[in-house]
């Protein structure tokens, strides 16, 4: 794909990364009087070209996109068709995802600052009260709901800069731009990582905006803490929402600032009417605690930040020194001791998605993972075919039932994991795993029977 040539102007450099519902290229713009910048195309995969489910959402996407202009937001420049199928043209965005960013903080045995937590999550704060504030042309709102905040989805630039990406599985209620496609306004399939998704999405309740606001609440969380708040298996993760309560801030991390420590339960308020109702409170919040305690959080600061782990990587011995004990601990401005050197590990693994959104089809995987499964087509499929997969339909929740009851309650629906398997990879029959629900022996129970034939067969025998 490599220097190829798509609509005349945009010519492919090389490839950034593979996703269940497309592809994505770095690519070079080109225009008259040598005009020149870096885009990124996503390009559909063509065994999805006639899937009305995910033409409708690749297109929502990119219209949705195209009508952000705001900097915490990626924009999307444009989306066309050619002979191989609809791409669309995306800014280019250099720097690194808030998960990416915590590993290499956590490698030099240190943490994310305080003041840089509250800057990205406070400018991911106005990027969706961009998005909650949306409008159609005629000033009626779109009451778009993103349906995925978590760390992976927000890229931090070397200017400090945090953006809000991948709006593939977003929902607007009622007819949006791009038209009100009915196979994507019928899709009642809510895919995102479990990890941050709100009690009321698990329990199969009414969603709204609120839902954002809690995966950013976690999020917030964790970086304050330096712990995971809903870790382990789905199972494990979707019980601790539904079922347990919120740990204490100031028993996660004794002596924390009792006014921080509101903000965060708050954040994370189980019920949404006691959630935060908007991002730009969240952001007044924060913003209004960083003034009290004079905390000098700003994007400028964050870049500089930023900066050092580039001067690090150009360093020779960078990751001797990163791997020593305490080495330099001091120059990194982060807190040294007081957070979860596992962090990092499996940070968005356990994540179960929807059935029908494939680009979610994979949990977050750390960087070794990620690269033998992008270049290896067949373990990737492999591993989406071996992922549990959850469905969780919205308005089905009954209506005597309390999104913090038993967790039996909100059982959800395991579907085989032939679901996964795409188009021309072989017989979903083949790949199907066995229904523990089908009647019929198991390997087990057919050894035991021929065992059990072979002695009566030889006691016979001596018999006669």
């Amino acid at each position: 794909m490599e220097n190829t040539i798509i609509g005349n102007q945009y010519q492919v450099v090389r490839k950034l990364a593979t996703g269940g519902m497309g592809e994505l290229f770095v690519a070079n713009q080109f225009g008259e009087f040598n005009y020149q910048r870096q885009v990124v195309i996503k390009r559909l995969h063509p065994e999805l070209a006639t899937d009305r489910l995910h033409r409708g959402l690749f297109i929502q996407e990119a219209v949705l996109s195209g009508c952000f202009h705001h900097p915490n937001l990626v924009h999307v420049h444009g989306i066309t068709e050619d002979e191989h199928g609809l791409y669309m043209v995306m800014e280019y965005i250099a720097g690194r995802d808030l998960m990416g960013l915590v590993r290499a903080a956590i490698a030099r045995r240190s943490f994310l600052p305080l003041e840089h937590a509250l800057c990205i999550i406070a400018q991911i704060g106005e990027g969706l009260q961009a998005v909650h504030s949306l409008t159609d042309s005629r000033g009626r709102p779109l009451n778009l709901v993103h349906r995925d905040v978590t760390p992976s989805n927000i890229l931090i630039t070397q200017e400090g800069l945090a953006k809000l990406v991948d709006f593939g599985v977003a929902r607007v209620q009622g007819q949006g731009p791009t038209g009100g496609d009915p196979a994507v306004d019928e899709a009642d399939i809510i895919a995102g990582k479990i990890n941050y998704m709100a009690p009321e999405m698990l329990a199969g309740g009414k969603i709204d905006h609120r839902v954002d606001l809690f995966g950013l609440g976690v999020i917030l969380y964790e970086l304050v803490l330096g712990r995971r708040l809903f870790r382990g298996t789905p199972a494990e993760a979707r019980e601790a929402i539904l079922t347990r309560p919120i740990p204490l801030p100031s028993v996660v991390k004794p002596g924390i600032d009792p006014d921080l420590e509101k903000i965060l339960l708050k954040a994370v308020e189980k019920k949404p009417e006691h959630r935060y109702q908007s991002a730009a409170e969240l952001v007044a919040a924060l913003e209004g605690y960083a003034v009290e305690r004079r905390i000098p959080f700003s994007r400028l600061r964050l870049a500089g930040y930023l900066q050092k782990f580039n001067q690090a990587a150009r360093a020779p011995d960078a990751e001797e020194a990163a791997g020593a004990e305490g080495a330099q601990a001091s120059e990194w401005d982060g807190v040294q001791l007081d957070f979860d050197q596992g962090f990092g590990d499996g940070w968005g693994r356990s994540g179960a998605e929807g059935i029908q959104v494939a680009e979610n089809s994979l949990p977050d995987l750390d960087d070794e993972e990620w690269l033998e499964l992008m270049g290896s087509p067949e373990k990737l499929a492999e591993r989406k075919r071996s992922r549990p997969v959850f469905v969780v339909r919205e308005g089905t929740l009954p209506k005597a039932a309390s999104p913090t009851g038993p967790a039996a309650a909100y059982e959800p629906e395991e579907l085989p994991a032939a679901a996964w398997v795409p188009e021309g990879a072989g017989s979903p029959v083949e790949a199907a795993a066995p229904d523990a629900r089908t009647p019929g022996w198991g390997p087990a129970a057919w050894i035991a029977l021929a065992l059990a034939v072979g002695v009566a067969g030889f006691a016979l025998a001596k018999i006669l």
